[in-house]
């Protein structure tokens, strides 16, 4: 735990302001992982219900994007024991495995969509590596992206949707116009399959320098 406190120091903008709320972040949660060889970034069904599981106990309030976006803007005060769990890029895992098992212990999930991965545009965020090949190849269905139609459900259900930029780009490395080429078509997909402009954004990468003063100002 020591060693990922201080691999973590390395995200965190010390700049930033805003209520000190604990924010989950996740991306998959995938079954029968190889330990130290394991597709980044993902844990196992047991060790995201430990983890769901000890939020119940703890009687940690999780926050939806809009109870969240409605503490940082000063208008609610903040919860106690208020947690934000997210899951970044949007995997069939997310609906298959991680929300039955949120929904369980009363945990409110947000799930941050990049469109081009759902578009089909680009097959982005995990390089194919052997490992990545060989578990793609036992739970195919898994390792396909968030359909609309389960985006829509989720959404239904009272899982937050934000947005995670189009083609997964490093956004801090980008001019202005091409975050905003990337930006509009994201969110073109969305008005355009869900009806729904989100209001929230996590940025490709996370992190410091993952971002840019223009960047966060687009």
């Amino acid at each position: 735990a020591r060693g990922l406190a201080t691999a973590a120091q390395q995200f965190i903008d010390t700049s930033l302001t805003g209520p000190r709320i604990p924010v989950l972040c996740y991306h998959r949660v995938l079954p029968d992982l190889i330990d130290d060889e394991n597709p980044v970034f993902s844990v196992t069904p047991d060790q995201f219900r430990d983890h769901m599981r000890a939020l119940a106990i703890g009687e940690f309030r999780s926050l939806s994007i809009q109870e969240y976006s409605a503490v940082a803007d000063g208008v609610a005060p903040i919860p106690d024991r208020a947690v934000l769990v997210t899951f970044d890029d949007g995997f069939a895992d997310n609906y298959e495995i991680a929300w039955p098992i949120a929904s369980e212990y009363g945990i409110k999930l947000n799930i941050f969509v990049c469109t081009g991965l759902t578009e089909g545009d680009q097959y982005i965020v995990y390089p194919r590596s052997n490992i990545v090949r060989q578990h793609s190849d036992l739970y195919p269905r898994l390792w396909r992206p968030l359909t609309w139609p389960r985006i829509r459900e989720l959404q239904k259900a009272g899982v937050g949707v934000g947005f995670h930029s189009h083609l997964h780009p490093n956004v801090g490395r980008l001019t202005p116009a091409e975050i905003i080429e990337d930006t509009s078509t994201g969110l073109a997909a969305f008005e355009d399959r869900l009806g729904l402009r989100p209001t929230a954004y996590a940025f490709p990468g996370g992190g410091f320098g993952a971002y840019s003063d223009h960047a966060v100002k687009i």
